[in-house]
């Protein structure tokens, strides 16, 4: 629509238009831009279903987001070139148009969807990130930190300290634990390192790289008691199967927050690569001390003394 209006608008020899070409052109390109769909928006349902894939819903929010950039663009175009007269058209200075864009777009804000209920002009997660962690909604996914895939990875010692002490964290603060392997027949058992602070937690084995194409994994998931709608992820590798399973949780409507000191590739440039796709996907890149002290909250706690030895040693 917006394209046939612009299209109408230099067929009828507006010279302004013509001249100022440049400036709109930029602007309009811009808009179009900032209207492009950013992805889903988190909705939770029930703590039986745990959350609600938002397949269905993304059309409409794609939609909505169009129409509004180009209710946005077309009143940018009518209020500043008049083209009713093209004897002698009517130009409203260039700074004008784009201060006054700018108060239209701080007014639609509040109206246009975004993956994250607010700012619909950022792909930053920023909103999500200023939520604390709350540990009734949250579950760890160790990804295939396996005998045979660990010794290459470039910062395996950090990856294996970090992830231990993830898990000893979940087990304090009782955050369930899903951990995964890949092909284990072939690339071995989780690391005992790992799997002696499991308890009784089993391994599910998969051979998709990323664990929400593994159907086992998704109905372990879904089955886990409360709302868990926040996934803690560590493991590696860090851009291919932390990636992808990363990827899938986002797309089905959970939040992530990505241990980034306890993934790994065997590539320092792959690591890099890896993160800043999941960052670009819409997770929050955190650490693991960071998501330790912010479920702990405070050293007045019961579970902070048992975190505490830990963290010291």
């Amino acid at each position: 629509m917006v394209r046939s209006v612009w299209n109408g608008i230099e067929q009828n020899g507006d010279t302004v238009v013509t001249q100022k070409r440049g400036e709109l052109g930029v602007l309009r390109n811009l808009l179009i831009l900032l209207a492009a769909p950013q992805g889903f928006e988190p909705r939770y349902a029930d703590p039986e279903s745990a959350v609600l894939p938002l397949n269905e819903g993304a059309a409409s929010v794609m939609a909505a987001s169009r129409d509004a950039a180009d209710s946005l663009i077309l009143w940018a175009l009518r209020t500043s070139v008049n083209t009713t007269n093209t004897q002698k058209p009517r130009t409203r200075n260039v700074k004008t148009l784009r201060d006054k864009i700018g108060m239209r777009i701080s007014f639609t804000e509040a109206v246009m969807p975004s993956p994250i209920g607010a700012v619909a002009f950022s792909t930053e997660t920023s909103n999500v990130a200023r939520q604390l962690l709350e540990a009734d909604q949250c579950a760890l996914i160790v990804v295939d930190i396996q005998e045979k895939l660990l010794p290459p990875i470039f910062n395996k010692g950090e990856l294996v300290r970090n992830s231990q002490l993830l898990v000893r964290l979940a087990g304090i603060l009782e955050l369930p634990i899903l951990v995964s392997t890949q092909y284990q027949k072939g690339l071995g058992n989780t690391v005992a390192e790992i799997a002696s602070l499991l308890g009784g937690t089993q391994p599910i084995d998969k051979l998709q790289f990323g664990c929400f194409g593994c159907t086992e994994f998704r109905s372990a998931l879904k089955s886990l008691h409360g709302n868990r709608n926040t996934l803690l992820v560590c493991g590696m590798e860090a851009h291919i199967c932390v990636m992808q399973t990363v990827v899938g949780a986002l797309t089905d409507g959970y939040l992530v927050h990505v241990a980034s000191d306890a993934i790994g590739s065997r590539v320092r440039w792959n690591w890099d690569i890896g993160i800043d796709r999941m960052r670009a996907a819409g997770a929050v890149i955190s650490t693991t001390e960071m998501i330790i002290y912010e479920l702990l909250r405070s050293s007045g706690t019961q579970q902070f003394k048992h975190m505490l030895p830990y963290l010291k040693g």
